[in-house]
């Protein structure tokens, strides 16, 4: 190597260092506010202290790293300082390495039993939650019980439907930990993967390490509730399994569907499970707010958890509207993400999205005289974890893409769901939300999938295959589709309930994004009840059962 390429191979690595020093510097600067609401939070305690049985508060498996908290983490931030503000003590339930396998760790693209990505999660931890209100359930392996240790090499010899069936000391915890395991391996069938029994063994012994150290914290400091991050994903499941065994009130939470909101719930918050009061109609007002959004989501200016799927939403083209031309009627058929936890919700008629297609293309193969349009969920191609069963080479592996009234979408697409919906008869889908927009707009919709906004009472959810079957045949023979208008009221009603008065909006505190790398509050007075309607709605439910709802 000569002079002239050592002087330069030096500067390259001089500026990666300062380079990373750097970045750490900007990232730190972004967390201080957190910090400083931190420390203006404990300055309060000290003249007011804390009383009363904890409210513990757990987000194990919605994290960010270092540099910035996910929304879902600051959501758990703001609640906890909320709760210390009017005097409750509260119990940061973390993790410090306390887990055998986390679903983070997991990388489906390799080996999906690496080591923890635990020090920037720690650190994060650390950095936000005060010593003396964090709770951790020790290191694996030398805080495990023996029998524990043992038991992982027992587990990771057996089956993986043997696994799933596993129950630990009264708890389901192969089932509870199922979901993560089809997150971490971006499948809605891990048996296809040689690597799922490993890791859900690992799960399955992390969780009973957990559910013995949280039992014990239970009888400990008998919690007045239990606020944990969806309670889908294995380590909140177990909590929340537990503290509903203990008679401990548990609340659940999830990013909302408005940007910059949450949506919290007294039960299962990925369902938007709501009762909307009977006596509640929409106003001129709430039409037009209703209106307005709908305005800007048809044209693909919303974002999901912080992820904008439409960079630009295109019209259908010629060849398309071509197409639509040659045949009778249009329906569209929307699928989902198979991975996707909330799925163990779904799966009540069909045992899977992809046995709900099956049914669904036969009946399409019966019905030549309609055009059906697949249209792939979007979240197929998020980046950095696409699905390893994406529905078009599904189609494609059957032979339903040879049929001459199909036409196929893929993730990547752009093209307008909503154009589709409008030209349409009536909609078919699995669980997706678009259900709720196609009844929104005046089309008939029939769910394969328990969707998580039955309570909307528009929903046609046949109990059986064969009911839906009947259902969608029903449909295509009709001349008219009955009752439409009353279906669409109904959705509506539900639809802006949701929207505007059950998720609440913390954009003025966390912004818009799925990452929050600064908080914006001036003062601990900002997260006072009496200034925050918000906080208000948050505490009064927590504290005194009341509904997660605005006035």
């Amino acid at each position: 190597m000569n002079r002239k390429e050592d002087n330069s191979l030096g500067k390259s690595v001089i500026s990666l260092i300062y380079g990373g020093a750097g970045l750490l510097f900007r990232q730190r600067q972004r967390m201080r506010s957190f910090r400083d609401v931190e420390h203006a939070v404990q300055a309060w305690e000290r003249k007011h202290p804390l009383a009363g049985p904890p409210i513990v508060l757990m987000n194990i498996s919605s994290r960010s790293f270092w540099g910035s908290v996910s929304f879902n983490s600051a959501t758990d931030l703001l609640i906890g300082w909320a709760l210390r503000l009017k005097g409750h003590r509260v119990i940061y339930y973390s993790c410090q390495r306390s887990l055998l396998q986390c679903q983070r760790g997991a990388d489906w693209r390799d080996e999906p039993c690496t080591p923890e990505p635990c020090r920037n999660c720690v650190k994060l931890s650390q950095f936000t939650f005060p010593a003396q209100l964090r709770h951790d359930w020790g290191r694996w392996p030398d805080s495990y019980d023996s029998d524990l240790t043992a038991w992982l090499d027992t587990l990771q010899d057996q089956s993986l439907m043997k696994l799933r069936d596993v129950i630990f000391e009264g708890l389901p915890l192969g089932r509870l930990g199922y979901p993560s395991l089809m997150w971490a391996l971006n499948s809605g069938d891990p048996a296809k993967d040689k690597r799922a029994p490993q890791l859900l063994a690992r799960y399955i012994v992390g969780a009973a390490h957990l559910a013995r150290c949280f039992r014990q914290l239970v009888a400990n400091e008998t919690p007045l509730a239990v606020v944990v991050f969806s309670g889908l994903t294995y380590p909140e499941a177990v909590v929340l399994t537990i503290a509903r065994e203990q008679g401990v009130p548990v609340i659940t939470y999830e990013a909302g569907l408005r940007e910059g909101t949450t949506f919290l719930a007294h039960n299962r918050a990925v369902r938007f499970e709501v009762e909307v009061p009977k006596d509640f109609e929409l106003s001129e007002p709430m039409n037009k707010e209703l209106d307005d959004y709908l305005t800007r989501r048809f044209k693909g200016n919303f974002t999901v958890g912080g992820l904008r799927f439409w960079p630009k939403m295109k019209e259908l083209d010629e060849n398309l509207l071509k197409k639509i031309s040659c045949y009778r009627q249009l329906v569209p058929i929307f699928t989902n993400v198979s991975y996707d936890a909330i799925q163990k919700y779904a799966n009540v008629s069909f045992d899977n999205m992809f046995d709900w297609l099956n049914m669904t293309m036969s009946i399409v193969r019966e019905s030549p005289d309609t055009l059906f349009v697949v249209r792939a969920h979007p979240d197929e191609a998020r980046p950095g974890k696409p699905s390893r069963e994406p529905v078009g080479d599904w189609l494609k592996e059957q032979g339903w893409l040879t049929l001459k009234n199909v036409e196929f979408i893929g993730p990547n697409e752009h093209l307008s769901s909503y154009e589709l919906i409008h030209r349409s008869k009536f909609v078919l889908v699995y669980s997706s939300t678009i259900g709720l927009e196609s009844l929104v707009l005046g089309k008939p919709m029939i769910a394969g999938g328990a969707v998580p906004y039955q309570d909307c009472r528009a929903v046609l959810f046949p109990p059986t295959p064969e009911a839906y079957h009947r259902q969608v045949m029903d449909f295509l023979t009709a001349e008219e589709m009955p009752g439409n208008e009353e279906r669409r009221s109904l959705a509506r009603r539900y639809y802006y309930y949701i929207l505007f008065k059950t998720c609440l909006d913390l954009s003025a505190f966390l912004g818009t994004g799925s990452q929050v790398p600064k908080i914006t509050i001036n003062s601990v007075q900002d997260l006072m009840p009496e200034n925050s309607q918000e906080i208000d709605v948050i505490l009064r439910a927590i504290l005194h059962g009341e509904p997660f709802r605005y006035r």
